[in-house]
């Protein structure tokens, strides 16, 4: 019952599987049977979804009481939007420290051998 309210919540706010696999860091298969009934809540993604749109967790585990967090001031779009750029921000900070490390292995460790400059 609880997927079930879950999946129509998701569905009112616009929100598709892929919108909440990109803000929750769930795979896409996980979500796909979580919604439709065939896995239950555990408390980590009770968690995940709780930070992500504002859910409380307890009703998320439980089916008890109400379905937002009381402390809900955002939107659950909007939520979610800030965790999928920190998610991006974070990706995008890797791959600077991995090309970085490739310049500097390039280079000598870090010695301005040749015109390669570093990035960032």
């Amino acid at each position: 019952m609880i997927n079930e309210q879950l999946k129509e919540w998701f569905a009112q706010n616009g929100l598709k599987q892929k919108d909440i696999v990109e803000a929750t860091g769930l795979k896409k298969s996980f979500i796909s049977e979580l919604l439709a009934g065939k896995r239950n809540i555990g408390r980590e993604t009770a968690e995940r979804l709780s930070a992500c749109y504002g859910l409380s967790v307890q009703w998320l585990m439980t089916g008890e009481g109400e379905m937002l967090r009381a402390d809900q001031s955002q939107q659950p779009q909007q939520a979610a939007d800030v965790e999928a750029l920190r998610r991006r921000i974070a990706e995008l900070e890797e791959t600077v420290e991995r090309q970085n490390r490739v310049i500097d292995a390039l280079t000598g460790a870090g010695k301005d051998t040749c015109n390669i400059k570093r990035i960032g």
